[in-house]
């Protein structure tokens, strides 16, 4: 699970929303069975043994096919989790992240541009009787509240009038990032309070490029000078067998950029879209991207499988908006 609550199921399903975990998939990986409301008001049910190719395509749809009316998924019992958040120099866990993230259920890290290093987030999973120990509440609002929300809200708001000061606001922001441990449900680990508002970028890649292109990514902030003050975000996921799923076929790290949305970098994007791709990269279907459908053709093998149920299944392209139809050449 990611770190925000806000979807519906179908939705987290239909865009590729994930975690991270080398031993565990996005939600779309853990689809068994769907219902949708096609565009003539037909009712269909699919799985692997009925229906089993709008199955596949719907497992990660992009709402283009029909509404999710049921979906059936794999899960497991309820269980605790032990939350540890560390800081590294930012080289070591660049270094090491491949390697740890084969071990550790949930490992990712946080690295704000420049910096020299990284809030580090290592989530072990527990039985579901083992009791909770938390900080104090007041520990706890403090932490999510005023440091990870009322002053990333007020150094990113400084550095998009002041952007000369973004190195500096940087190193306030890691000298000020905290290091914490507790047990609590998985529910509340994975889930982060974001009010600060950002867009994102964000790109899946072979697990095996992963150490080329953070060091490329890095390597731009160090030649460049770009002032970007929100941090860079790096996970993984297990392979899976979606047709249109970022981690389909490949064990896959994810680097994810960020903005603040008054932040003056516009080059920043481009120039990261230009590393990912060069390594294999796809993107992340609900975040910014520039890719369309002849480009996507050539990173997802069951690409014109999926073009081709969509047609079958909405030919009057009811379900489609602008962003879709670049997506699907359609």
């Amino acid at each position: 699970m990611g770190d925000i609550d806000k979807q519906s199921v179908a939705g987290a399903i239909s865009t590729g929303t994930h975690g991270t975990g080398l031993r565990f998939s996005g939600f779309s990986g853990t689809v068994t069975g769907v219902q949708l409301m096609l565009a003539d008001g037909s009712h269909l049910r699919a799985n692997s043994q009925e229906n089993t190719e709008l199955f596949e395509a719907s497992r990660l749809g992009l709402g283009a096919l029909g509404v999710l009316t049921h979906v059936r998924l794999r899960c497991v019992p309820h269980y605790m989790m032990r939350a540890e958040e560390i800081i590294e120099p930012i080289g070591l866990i660049a270094e090491s992240f491949v390697e740890r993230a084969r071990e550790e259920d949930h490992l990712e890290f946080f690295w704000f541009p420049g910096t020299g290093k990284a809030q580090v987030k290592i989530n072990t999973r527990l039985d579901g009787q083992v009791p909770a120990e938390q900080p104090p509440a007041a520990a706890r609002w403090l932490n999510d509240e005023v440091v990870s929300n009322g002053a990333l809200q007020l150094l990113s708001s400084v550095s998009a009038a002041l952007p000369k000061t973004t190195p500096a606001l940087a190193k306030v922001a890691c000298a000020a990032l905290p290091e914490s441990s507790r047990i609590a449900p998985w529910n509340e680990v994975f889930t982060s309070a974001r009010r600060v508002r950002f867009t994102e970028m964000e790109y899946a890649l072979p697990l095996a490029n992963f150490d080329e292109a953070f060091a490329r990514v890095r390597a731009y902030f160090k030649r460049s000078g770009t002032g970007v003050f929100f941090p860079v975000e790096v996970r993984t996921a297990a392979e899976d067998s979606t047709w249109l799923g970022t981690a389909s076929g490949r064990q896959t790290a994810y680097i994810a950029v960020h903005r603040y949305i008054r932040d003056q970098a516009p080059g920043y994007f481009a120039a990261m879209e230009e590393i990912f791709r060069s390594l294999g990269g796809r993107p992340h279907w609900g975040k910014e991207h520039t890719l369309q459908a002849g480009e996507l053709a050539q990173l997802y093998p069951k690409f014109s499988d999926f073009t081709r149920v969509h047609q079958a299944a909405d030919p009057e392209g009811r379900f489609l908006n602008p962003y879709l139809r670049s997506l699907l050449g359609a």
